[in-house]
């Protein structure tokens, strides 16, 4: 998990915690085995097509990026967490 959030390893799991919470995807992430140390192998097996999307926003929020062009951002994402 921590290798598709931070693969230059620049973020203190604390860091990438935080972004998982503000993205919804902690408790998801916290029932995988080894956590933040999970191998993410085939992301089809392992999240919906929603919880790519969020993956995507949280790997964006850790980067600090200051431009996000998003088109349907929320497409495949539950109206709760939208």
């Amino acid at each position: 998990m921590r290798e598709n959030l931070d693969p230059f390893h620049q973020r203190t799991d604390e860091e990438i915690i935080e972004v998982l919470k503000k993205t919804y995807l902690w408790d998801y992430v916290s029932t995988l085995p080894g956590t933040l140390d999970h191998y993410v192998v085939n992301p089809n097996l392992t999240f919906s097509q929603g919880g790519k999307q969020l993956m995507c926003l949280a790997r964006e929020l850790l980067r600090q990026t200051k431009i996000m062009v998003l088109d349907e951002a929320t497409a495949s994402i539950d109206y709760y967490t939208d």
